[in-house]
């Protein structure tokens, strides 16, 4: 079902450039003089109407973005962003735990060594329509409403158990997908005819997600060991999601459900062609 849905946004992205892409039969028949019939303020012969674009701010997450852009006329334009961060610890770990430092508890240790554990990565694809201000084509701000649909992999996520005498964790696998919508306030400049500077400045964006997580123990739960785990998954906060989970002999399934919100920013630098 996922791979139908990307085809399916790909499909529809790709037809729409093609559409605005082709000559119209008048244009063909009849060569007219461009620098003769342009406006103030319409672009040059030779227009280049495509840009790819690398996110040089995601590098700093350890994420690789990019987008293509395709310009339709003077207010609009399509554009279709990738985004892949492969599995690796989490960013910024030494600024979370600072934070965790200021509201220090019984419990911080094992945050810390959880943070250090975990590892996560995701993959996401974002088509948008842009609407240009000002003298357009490309040039100054926008705003942008765009779909996402992100995917994330998190693994090593270690849940302890039991007393501080007999110490006890299992680890947990999973994976999370969430679909959003949103809009994006950007503006974008030609540092010269073929470079251009995009600034994403705020892209807020909401929708739902669903995931699951699965641990396993080599050897089965006692009853107390069951008890021990469902305090512990009861005590994970997870904020606006549905959690349910089950207990096994010897494993954890977890099920997560509800409202998903997101952010996009970024500095980007393209090339036109």
């Amino acid at each position: 079902m996922k791979q139908k849905l990307l085809s399916l946004v790909l499909a529809l992205f790709m037809g729409v450039c093609i559409v605005y892409a082709q000559p119209s039969e008048n244009n063909l028949s009849v060569e007219k003089p461009q620098s003769i019939f342009l406006k103030k303020g319409d672009p040059s012969p030779g227009f280049k109407k495509n840009i790819i674009k690398v996110n040089l701010l995601a590098l700093a997450i350890k994420n690789y973005s990019a987008q293509y852009e395709r310009i339709l006329g003077r207010r609009s334009s399509l554009a279709l962003g990738f985004r892949y961060m492969p599995v690796a610890t989490l960013p910024f770990t030494s600024e979370i735990k600072k934070q965790i430092d200021k509201r220090a508890t019984s419990s911080t240790d094992d945050v810390y060594e959880t943070l250090n554990n975990a590892k996560i990565g995701n993959f996401a694809i974002t088509p948008e329509y842009r609407y240009y201000l000002g003298k357009g084509y490309g040039k100054g701000f926008y705003l942008a409403p765009f779909y996402r649909y992100s995917q994330y992999e998190i693994s090593d996520v270690k849940v302890e158990y039991g007393s501080d005498a007999e110490p006890k964790h299992v680890i947990l696998n999973g994976d999370f997908s969430a679909h959003t919508l949103g809009l994006l306030v950007g503006a974008q400049w030609n540092l010269s005819k073929s470079i251009t500077f995009d600034w994403w400045i705020l892209g807020p964006s909401y929708g739902m997600g669903k995931g699951n997580g699965v641990g396993s123990n080599s050897k089965n739960f006692t009853e107390q060991d069951k008890i021990d785990i469902k305090r512990e998954l009861d005590n994970l906060d997870i904020p606006l999601t549905n959690k349910t989970y089950e207990i096994g002999e010897n494993s954890v399934r977890m099920k997560l459900d509800g409202p998903w919100a997101g952010v996009r920013a970024g500095l980007t630098l393209g090339i036109k062609f």
